[in-house]
């Protein structure tokens, strides 16, 4: 797996432009080679714990990584020292690294008070859990523990990807250093940026002219590229229809994710615009991929309005090209349904004493 990573990681625009400014000194690059190569294989644990989750592999740093090649513009691409083309990296490959969890990791957080009280806060889940155990059924206490573990680490894994940069890289000897000078804390920044709303980053600790020896660091624009390349991830390479069958989601909100995924047929990213096509097999997968590109257009226009808020040089150097709105008018049915926008609702103000009640429908934004 961490031969397969580091080939990939090697390919990427980020890392070739890194080897390009890095001159004669390989430090930082021998670094990133490193830290790729240990953390390649927690990555591929995430799904041990989160199976039914759509993919958060190497693959997925990786993609991250190919994609933020893409919306960064050439002339900003090549003007980032390579600090930030660093950070870039280890952004891309350790802002999910929270999601994965040892086995000792397991068993504490299940005794956990954090977990027990997000367990008793799912009143249905911990009736389940308790009906199970008057039943001497530990199989199905586990199913439902587990279930409620997938939840603990989506909810949690800023957090946990945070504590586990301090714990593993922060030594300036041999962890996200240059020239004895640890910037761990500016990889932690960024990201911790992917789980916050775009509004949060116009604050400390998101700078714009941080220091590493003579280098300035722009955190609040390596961040929004962080966010907007996971975003982004969202084609049939996270879904392979392989892994679908062999996992077999029953969740329902799973499923929909999955599918979702693999309707889409095509994605173009560039500096400029992005494009996506999908062919839907179900309405509720439309439905969902609609939302979804809202959610990335909504995150495309923040993130441009934030990076060009300040007419100042470093805004100029520092910015995104896409100004072009995300259409979701390629995001289709396959022929086998018509697909409406219209959801039914039962307004109960409208409810008359009689047997019959009032249907009022609401256009889904």
């Amino acid at each position: 797996m961490s031969d397969g990573a580091i080939l990939r990681l090697k390919q990427t625009t980020v890392y070739q432009e890194l080897i390009n400014k890095e001159g004669d000194d390989h430090e930082i690059s021998e670094r990133v080679v490193g830290i790729v190569r240990n953390v390649a294989p927690i990555l591929g644990r995430i799904s041990s714990n989160m199976p039914e989750f759509t993919l958060h592999d190497p693959n997925h740093s990786a993609k991250v990584l190919e994609l933020m090649g893409k919306i960064i513009p050439p002339d900003t691409l090549n003007h980032l020292n390579v600090v930030e083309l660093s950070i870039l990296i280890y952004a891309s490959y350790l802002h999910d690294v929270g999601m994965a969890c040892s086995e000792d990791e397991k068993r504490g957080i299940l005794q956990s008070q954090e977990f027990k009280n997000l367990l008793e806060a799912d009143e249905q889940r911990n009736r389940q859990i308790q009906e199970y155990k008057s039943q001497s059924d530990s199989s199905a206490v586990t199913i439902v523990e587990d279930m409620m573990l997938t939840e603990y680490l989506r909810r949690n894994h800023v957090r946990r990807s945070a504590q586990y940069i301090r714990d593993n890289f922060a030594n300036s000897e041999t962890g996200i250093a240059w020239g004895g000078v640890s910037y761990s804390d500016m990889v932690i920044t960024v990201c911790d940026g992917h789980g916050l709303s775009v509004e949060n980053l116009r604050n400390a600790p998101y700078r714009r002219d941080a220091l590493i020896h003579d280098k300035e660091v722009n955190l609040q624009y390596l961040t929004l590229v962080l966010r907007l390349a996971d975003i982004l991830d969202l084609d049939i390479e996270r879904t392979p229809r392989v892994l679908l069958d062999f996992i077999n989601p029953q969740n329902t909100v799973s499923i929909t994710e999955w599918n979702k995924h693999r309707s889409v047929r095509g994605l173009r990213v560039k500096h400029d615009k992005i494009r996506i096509e999908a062919e839907c097999s179900h309405p509720v997968y439309q439905r969902a991929l609609l939302q979804f590109v809202d959610c990335i257009e909504v995150e495309r226009r923040e993130s441009v309005a934030l990076a060009s808020s300040c007419r100042d040089e470093i805004a100029k150097i520092y910015r995104f090209d896409l100004v072009h709105p995300i259409s979701n008018e390629h995001i289709k049915s396959d022929d086998s349904y018509i697909y409406s926008d219209l959801i039914f609702k039962v307004d109960h103000t409208l409810v008359s004493g009689k047997s019959e009640c009032n249907l009022v429908y609401f256009r889904l934004c």
